[in-house]
Formats: C-alpha cells, structure tokens, sequence
C-alpha cells in the first residue's frame, strides 16, 4: 500500500509542479471523469516497465464539443486488476487536474477538461505491475505541456 500511495502522490506532484504550483497531492481534486472519451485520439504512449514489457497505454482525445473538450485514459494489459491511474491539466487552470485512479481490471479514465480550446494540456498515466515491494515492474508516463489548441 505505501508503493501505490508514494506512486500516485509522485504522479500528482509531478503534474502540479510541472505546471508551476506548489500544490499538494491532497489538494489536488478529482475533476471531471467517466467511463471514456470522445472525440479524436490525438495522441497515445506505450507503457513500458522496467523489464522492457509493455503493460498498458495512454491515450489523449479531443473533441470541439464545449469549447473543445481534452481527455486522458489509461489501458492496462495485465491480467486482473491492478492499480491504475491517469490524468489532465489545462495550461490555465493548473491547480487543477482531473483525475481517475483505482484498481481497474481494463482502464482508468476518461479524465476529462472542457472549454481547452485556445489552451495546452499534459496528460499521462501508470500501471502498476504485480509486486507490490518493486517498481520495476510498474509503468509510469506523463507528458509535458504539448497539446496545444
């Protein structure tokens, strides 16, 4: 349990700093999440562990609907659950990122923001692999501030 708590608060930090705020992962809310995403894959990103395995993806979408609408969703290849997560921050609204973690047997996500037209989102997402004292085996992404529209 402390692996997964020290992986998730890793991945928030990390997104909340680099986006430019001192925001705690506790502060961080979950936004705005459903079951997938709609739109267009604009992008997505093997998760490769430490053994060079590739145990799950992630995926950014975007759809014109309100005001544009950007999406992030991990997949997990494993077989049965395993803790999984993904996430999505919107250039002007950094302190806040959307959010979707848990154990999930197929995926995490659709973490989703609207109204992203004219601004830039990061996304990014983790799998984590079966031993729960090793990190080798999880896989971690997370983008930088790329996806601009």
């Amino acid at each position: 349990m402390k692996k997964l708590t020290a992986v998730l608060t890793s991945l928030v930090l990390s997104a909340t700093m680099m986006a430019g705020t001192a925001t705690s992962a506790s502060a961080a809310e979950k936004g705005l999440v459903r079951d997938s995403c709609i739109g267009t894959r604009i992008h997505h990103k093997p998760l490769v562990n430490g053994y060079g395995n590739t145990i799950g993806r992630v995926e950014l979408w975007y759809s014109p609907r309100n005001g544009g609408q950007n999406c992030a969703m991990t997949y997990n290849y494993a077989k049965g659950k395993r803790f999984t997560g993904t996430f999505l921050v919107v250039d002007r609204d950094r302190n806040n990122i959307s959010y979707d973690d848990g154990w999930y047997e197929h995926y995490a996500g659709g973490a989703y923001r609207n109204g992203t037209d004219g601004h830039c989102v990061r996304y990014g997402g983790f799998v984590m692999g079966p031993n729960r004292d090793s990190s080798k085996d999880d896989a971690t992404w997370n983008s930088a501030f790329r996806w601009c529209g």
